[in-house]
């Protein structure tokens, strides 16, 4: 789903839109308003944070763009949770 919504991307609009969630059985989804507010949150929440790509992540306030390696990733969470233990 992702792919097809995504390979339209340059030439996506509410019609085509409409006419997919109708294909795959999602408008209720669509419709749905907790959907809705959910997906707008998320909207503010990369605004808020300049999100311009995915994956991306928001780490303790801080953006990480890009895919980490595991062990990295690992050590950075470790941190922060070391900061966040000293403060206690």
């Amino acid at each position: 789903m992702h792919d097809e919504i995504f390979n339209q991307i340059d030439t996506i609009s509410s019609d085509w839109l409409d006419q997919y969630a109708k294909n795959k059985n999602i408008v209720d989804c669509m419709n749905d308003r907790k959907t809705k507010e959910e997906v707008v949150k998320l909207i503010n929440i990369g605004k808020d944070f300049n999100i311009q790509a995915t994956p991306t992540m928001i780490l303790n306030g801080v953006k990480i763009e890009g895919v980490l390696p595991i062990p990295q990733l690992i050590i950075i969470i470790d941190e922060i949770l070391r900061r966040h233990n000293e403060k206690r």
